[in-house]
Formats: structure tokens, sequence, C-alpha cells
């Protein structure tokens, strides 16, 4: 299991997932931009949100066919199945990182004026 870990927490993956991080804060960025009471929908809140680096990380291993895939997801749907793991990793990191800021980051002193 360590393996499949080392393997998958390699630098070009690593750059993959922080791509799809990216193109989905854009997503996100744009639609809140252009759909004022976009966070107020249900819709878009239970399901968009958490499926967007999911179907992120699909379509762009659909559409980069040059990443250093491992040789096991060399067919199309491998691929697409490869960038779709690594949007779902890509969201639980950001998730991850947001809540450990949140706890550790509140670096504010009440005593100072």
């Amino acid at each position: 299991m360590d393996d499949a870990l080392a393997q998958i927490f390699v630098m070009p993956n690593l750059i993959f997932m922080l791509a799809i991080w990216i193109l989905v804060w854009m997503q996100r960025k744009a639609i809140s931009l252009l759909w004022k009471k976009a966070e107020d929908n249900k819709f878009y809140r239970e399901l968009f949100l958490p499926m967007g680096p999911i179907g992120t990380g699909g379509i762009l291993a659909m559409l980069v066919k040059q990443f250093p895939y491992p040789a096991a997801f060399s067919a199309f749907g491998a691929r697409v199945i490869f960038g779709s793991v690594l949007g779902l990793i890509s969201a639980h990191a950001y998730k991850m990182i947001k809540s450990f800021m949140a706890k550790n980051g509140d670096t504010s002193d009440d005593s100072t004026p």
C-alpha cells in the first residue's frame, strides 16, 4: 500500500492535481460572477461543488495525452479514471489544508489594541 501511495504522490501527479485545483477555482469564480445566487442553489452546492474536481480531472485527463501517466493507465478510459481519482484527491487535499489553516492559522493576538 505504501508503494501505491508513493507512486501517486510524485511530482507530475502533484502538478496535475494543482492544475485541477486551479481550473476548479477558476470555474467556481466564473460561475459566482455570472450567477450571483449560485451559493444559495442546493443543486450547485450539493452536486456541482463536490463533483467539480472529479469531472475536471477526468476531462483534463482526456485532453492531455502527453502527461506521463503510469503504464497501467495508458488506455483512454483508464486515463479518465486516473484523472478523476487525482481530482478527488485534489479536492480532499484542499479541504484538509483549509481546515488545518483554519485551526492553526489564527495568529491574531487579543491583547493588542
